[in-house]
């Protein structure tokens, strides 16, 4: 009769204690990350949320330079170290990254600009600079480098040592820590001058073009976020100045064509 019943009770505890911890998910026991830790893919991560989500973020290249749909596809198709994952961050992501990892020593970044994937319209979009930390939008056809991030799941940390790391969302601060600046000028297939500029202030982003006889020939007040426009003129020298209120020149310089 005592072996009856003992045989019952060992079932009951095997249903009890064993069949619970093969029926557990398996996220329970992935790894716990924290933030600088090395991700599964090689990148260092920096978002680790209580539920376990994480983020990695890699650098893709930084001898690798291209415009802005480069960089998207390039991250889109990339395999690196054996995930297929990653893609181009979001301007937000890009921010934690800088913040969470680069503004700490942490990552292997550079001082550069790295393109965002959020875009502004169909002719601009948002690089982060890791040197400053500012942002502002830039002309596609730009180029800049990458950094590729990617989602997985770790530990939960409240099932870990139940120190559980809050991670906000960052506040996007657009900066300009610089004064406006040209930042390219070429001739185009049209034989017209056509500039970019950066760091571009709210309003009176004022562009004056002068020929070589002091005669003004040309002037724009630039739109924030649309600092790119196209001149017609004659071939030969001009002078172009910048200023953001009269009587305080930003730049100056010459451009000419034959």
């Amino acid at each position: 009769m005592k072996r009856a019943r003992i045989l019952p009770v060992l079932v009951i505890l095997f249903i009890a204690i064993v069949l619970p911890i093969t029926a557990l998910p398996s996220a329970l026991y992935a790894i716990p990350y924290s933030v600088g830790d090395t991700g599964p893919g090689g990148g260092t991560v920096f978002s680790s949320l209580p539920n376990g989500q994480c983020k990695e973020a890699i650098a893709y290249n930084d001898s690798f330079f291209c415009n802005w749909d480069t960089a998207l596809s390039t991250c889109e198709g990339a395999t690196i170290n054996l995930y297929d994952d990653w893609y181009l961050p979001n301007i937000t992501e890009l921010i934690q990254v800088y913040t969470n990892l680069h503004d700490q020593g942490l990552g292997n970044f550079s001082d550069i600009l790295y393109w965002s994937s959020t875009a502004q319209n169909d002719f601009f979009a948002y690089p982060l600079n890791f040197s400053t930390g500012g942002s502002g939008p830039y002309s596609k056809g730009n180029e800049f480098y990458i950094i590729a991030v990617r989602s997985f799941m770790g530990d939960p940390q409240s099932a870990g040592s139940g120190e559980e790391e809050v991670s906000e969302e960052p506040e996007i601060v657009w900066l300009r820590d610089h004064d406006m600046t040209c930042y390219q000028v070429w001739i185009n297939e049209d034989n017209n001058f056509e500039f970019v500029f950066w760091w571009e202030y709210a309003n009176n982003n004022w562009v004056q073009i002068y020929d070589m006889e002091d005669s003004l020939v040309f002037e724009i007040d630039m739109e924030k976020g649309n600092a790119h426009f196209e001149v017609a003129l004659p071939d030969g020298m001009y002078n172009v100045k910048t200023f953001h209120e009269a009587g305080n020149t930003l730049q100056e310089f010459i451009i000419g064509k034959p």
